[in-house]
């Protein structure tokens, strides 16, 4: 009689270890953070952007051209090209100048910026490869945004029509 007890503790116990662990297993695989996961693009939710400081990395023209690089400013420029969106406004620094501009979202991960507003501040240096002008332009004509790889993604167009990405990190 003891034996039986003492065995069937033991699947108790061994059931109740592999439902912990798959209960566990599920939590992970549904609440995952969009900022920390890795992987391709997916549908999130826009709040998860909002409230956060977006620093742009680089960016792309046609998809294989790289037009600007953080990495390659110099130490001056280390607060340039920011973004920060909240509830209804996006705002940010350029190069050296503040902005903000009212914004929508749509569906399918489509977004829209009014008018931007800015400071009017001369600047005596100029980031490489990506003026303060180039930059308004681009956030100007945005048309959608994703998250890849932990990154915030926005595609936008030069003025000839040309596909531009521009991906910010935290």
């Amino acid at each position: 009689m003891k034996k039986f007890i003492s065995f069937t503790a033991v699947i108790i116990c061994v059931m109740g270890i592999l439902l912990t662990v798959s209960c566990a297993a599920l939590k992970s695989k549904t609440d995952v953070d969009p900022m920390t996961e890795t992987g391709a693009a997916r549908n999130i939710s826009f709040s998860e952007v909002t409230g956060r400081e977006w620093k742009l990395l680089e960016v792309y023209v046609d998809n294989r051209d790289i037009r600007f690089r953080r990495e390659n400013q110099p130490a001056a420029f280390t607060d340039i090209y920011t973004l920060i969106f909240d509830d209804l406004i996006l705002s940010g620094s350029g190069a050296p100048n503040r902005y903000s501009a009212p914004y929508t979202i749509g569906e399918n991960q489509t977004i829209r910026i009014q008018p931007m507003r800015s400071t009017l501040m001369a600047s005596f240096l100029e980031p490489v490869n990506l003026s303060e002008h180039e930059y308004m332009f681009y956030l100007q004509n945005t048309y959608s945004w994703t998250i890849v790889n932990r990154n915030l993604e926005l595609s936008s167009r030069t003025e000839n029509g040309r596909a531009v990405r521009m991906v910010f990190g935290l």
